[in-house]
């Protein structure tokens, strides 16, 4: 039933078909009103073409994961009570005490909206969330707060929208339906943690469950003061969380990384901290842990796993494939799902510059949407998502976009949305509300982005009063 559904619903969105088969989508449901769903509602609105925006929203701001725990949580939700009903913890979001971005204002903030002057060159994470507000400003009133989307299913074939959606409002937990033509899952991509399968993890946990966190969890640094604690994972908030138990732990930090190699240790380390090789095993009877190559860490208070996260859309459990795991495998250009491009995602790539991406994608969603934008024929759908297995890998490697790739994709999608027809009565002269496009300077400020923030956290908290680029020495030339 589902599978014909489907089928029915995927014809008119391609080229090459008769104008009275055009996509006919006017109602729109955004999931989550974080950096994503900002973006594609503002590009939405703009397209005035759709009838209907509705954000939905399970928390009660807009911000998404900026949008901190209760100043009142505890140190950290272990494993233990991550899931309890505790309020503090009901949509734990990742932020922790002194987190600040680690990419430059003006690398990171959208193209048409700058962070306001006398902001820091590394905003803070309160800045970066008043940021997001400021910007969904002329958005707010589409947005739906305290309504988590449950379930995203086929329509009957008789019923005048192509989803219905199952909502239920997180306060009452009373649940109601509602349809739309088609729907943009912006939920992000920090919201489940991965847990490796590590042989004794499990039995770690159970014996000692307050002892080990995700990442996701950690708020501050004051439960590991003198404790012997061991840091899974390197990369960026490991490196920065590391930094905080660091100064409080007792030496040194233990870091466990993957594909270690003596210079690769020797390159990653801090003084204080020593580089292992991947985990072998947990024995949690003795709290030890042995690694790979045999060494041994004996009483270990405290593990901390900076691992990552995986994409998962319990809301998308009926249409297959799409529910979750490592990567978005069935979707064209990371956006629209093959099997039925009326639903289409934002922001699954990883390693990239957040904002501006999202702005890209969603203007690439809007046009198709409205008729202005055929897609490719289905051939062609598979054979892009076969060339970039191809070049990638499957998994996660399959959406990492690491620079350059992430600012080509950019500018592909920048190009592509130009070749969509012009329409009376849109901005740009017809063109409607034009993605981001980075040049050089752009590319440039791109690739230096680890060195601005290096530079700009060397100076302490002299950094807070770092506003430009120019205060950290960092000028582009022109050389055209």
């Amino acid at each position: 039933m589902i599978s014909t559904i489907l089928s029915s619903l995927f014809a008119p969105l391609f080229p090459g078909r008769p104008s009275r088969n055009k996509p006919d989508i006017k109602h729109v449901a955004i999931i989550g009103a974080g950096a994503a769903g900002i973006a594609t509602a503002k590009y939405v609105q703009a397209e005035r073409h759709f009838s209907t925006i509705t954000l939905f929203e399970r928390r009660d701001k807009t911000g998404g994961i900026w949008n901190r725990d209760s100043p009142h949580s505890t140190t950290s939700c272990s494993f233990a009570n991550a899931c309890s009903d505790n309020a503090s913890c009901k949509y734990p979001s990742p932020i922790y005490d002194g987190l600040e971005s680690n990419i430059p204002s003006p690398v990171m903030q959208y193209s048409d909206y700058p962070f306001v002057n006398k902001t820091p060159l590394l905003p803070r994470h309160h800045e970066v969330l008043q940021y997001l507000r400021d910007y969904a400003s002329d958005v707010q009133d589409h947005i739906s707060f305290n309504s988590e989307v449950i379930a995203v299913s086929p329509s009957s074939p008789s019923a005048r929208s192509k989803w219905t959606l199952t909502i239920r409002h997180v306060d009452s937990g009373i649940q109601h339906e509602e349809q739309y033509d088609a729907v943009v899952v912006a939920t992000g991509r920090y919201d489940h943690p991965f847990v490796p399968e590590i042989p004794g993890l499990e039995e770690w946990k159970q014996q000692h469950p307050d002892t080990i966190i995700h990442s996701k969890f950690y708020r501050n640094p004051s439960a590991f003061i003198d404790k012997k604690v061991l840091l899974v994972g390197y990369s960026a908030s490991g490196v920065d969380i590391g930094a905080q138990i660091d100064r409080v732990c007792a030496r040194p930090l233990l870091v466990s990384i993957k594909d270690w190699t003596p210079e690769a240790a020797q390159k990653q380390a801090r003084r204080s901290e020593c580089i292992l090789p991947e985990i072998d095993e947990f024995l949690a009877a003795e709290r030890t842990v042995r690694f790979k190559g045999g060494h041994l860490e004996h009483d270990v208070d405290y593990v901390v796993l900076c691992t990552g996260y995986v994409f998962q859309y319990p809301f998308l459990t009926s249409i297959p494939g799409a529910a979750s795991g490592e990567c978005n495998k069935d979707t064209y250009q990371h956006i629209f799902y093959v099997p039925d491009p009326t639903i289409a995602f934002n922001l699954v790539p990883l390693r990239v510059i957040a904002f501006p991406f999202s702005e890209a994608q969603a203007a690439a969603i809007v046009r198709v949407w409205s008729g202005r934008l055929p897609l490719p024929e289905l051939s062609e759908m598979r054979e892009w998502q076969q060339r970039v297995r191809e070049q990638r890998g499957a998994g996660k490697r399959f959406h990492r976009m690491s620079y350059p790739v992430d600012v080509d994709y950019m500018n592909e999608l920048h190009d592509w949305c130009a070749t969509a027809g012009k329409r009376e009565g849109l901005e740009n002269g017809g063109e409607g509300k034009v993605p981001p496009y980075w040049g050089e300077r752009e590319r440039w400020l791109r690739q230096q982005v680890h060195a601005i923030a290096k530079a700009t956290q060397d100076k302490g908290d002299e950094r807070y009063n770092v506003y430009t680029l120019q205060d950290v020495g960092f000028l582009y030339k022109d050389t055209s």
